[in-house]
């Protein structure tokens, strides 16, 4: 196999490398030489090593590096090949099948999108720098799909499939199932904790949902709906404070988060801090107004009421007057 020639030239030239790199005296080219190893010429930058696949698709993104590597190399070609482990060698001894291998010119970076993938199954992905048939750089990656077993459904599926397949159960003790299988498979799945932590606090069980919403946030801190249900949790148990702090991150990430800004909003004024309530339900009733917010009548109406109700509490009385006024407008 061609990938098998490319593997070992590859060898040969990071071990001459090694050799060149501690034969360089320090007041010699160490330091270009050096600079390889901590910005390399070539790298997949995704996936990344031990990933696993929520879906039978993933993107394959790279970069070229020119700017650590001699001018001669910068004409080489960038060989690419995604590769199936086989559970058990094929006739000829081989432990990978190839799915797909092709080169091209190099540029600063690309991205791929392989697809077809296959739930269950492991992969490598290597990609080559070659110059007049030599490797010069070599990267390799391994990943794999995950695979979820659910009721009705033959075989095993991806852990999209089975988180669309779980969030349109009505039985809840079955969606819970679903969500631990999934994270057996993978433990960080943030969109999964999320889910799990939800089924909790719907439940009433807002201090079991914590951990499972703090580990997602560890795994990935920039979605505002993790901090919006974590903040209503730190409420249901008491934490006003944290949950405060919450709800802000989310509406940092997300300014028009409307549900984060309204539960900020009810916080402040069960903990009867109205100035800070008036001020949160008045950016909510003046995007009623200018009808930017895609609310029903009801929920509209409750953004009156709480600012009314806030204008009353901090002893507002023309104020709280004068928002009856516009809710009844």
């Amino acid at each position: 196999m061609l990938v098998s020639t490319w593997f070992w030239w590859s060898c040969w030239w990071w071990a001459g490398l090694h050799r060149q790199a501690d034969a360089v005296s320090i007041g010699g080219s160490v330091e270009s030489t050096l600079a390889s190893f901590h910005h390399p010429f070539l790298e997949i930058l995704t996936p990344v090593n031990g990933q696993v696949a929520e879906t039978t698709e993933v993107d394959i993104e790279l970069v070229v590096r020119e700017f650590t590597m001699p001018s001669s190399f910068r004409g080489a070609k960038i060989c690419l090949g995604i590769h199936a482990k086989n559970a058990v060698p094929t006739s000829n001894g081989d432990t990978e099948t190839g799915l797909t291998e092709f080169c091209f010119d190099q540029t600063s970076s690309k991205v791929f999108h392989a697809q077809n993938l296959v739930a269950g199954k492991s992969y490598t992905v290597r990609v080559f720098l070659v110059d007049r048939g030599n490797v010069i750089a070599v990267s390799m990656r391994h990943f794999r799909v995950a695979a979820i077993a659910i009721p009705g459904h033959a075989g095993l599926v991806t852990i999209l499939t089975a988180l669309q397949h779980a969030v349109t159960l009505h039985d809840t003790n079955a969606a819970v199932g679903i969500y631990r299988r999934i994270l057996a498979e993978s433990p960080e799945h943030s969109h999964t904790l999320h889910l799990l932590g939800l089924t909790k606090l719907r439940a009433g069980r807002a201090m079991e949902a914590i951990p499972y919403l703090q580990q997602a946030l560890r795994a990935n801190a920039t979605i505002e709906a993790l901090h919006n249900t974590l903040g209503l949790c730190l409420k249901e148990v008491g934490r006003p404070e944290d949950a405060a702090w919450h709800f802000e991150k989310a509406l940092a990430l997300r300014p028009s988060y409307v549900e984060a800004r309204f539960n900020l909003g009810t916080l402040w004024q069960a903990t009867h801090v109205y100035d800070r309530a008036i001020d949160e339900f008045r950016t909510l009733a003046a995007m009623v107004q200018a009808h930017s917010l895609d609310l029903t009548a009801a929920h509209q109406r409750d953004v009156f009421v709480r600012l009314c109700g806030a204008y009353q509490g901090a002893a507002r009385r023309d104020d709280a007057l004068g928002c009856l006024n516009d809710a009844l407008a």
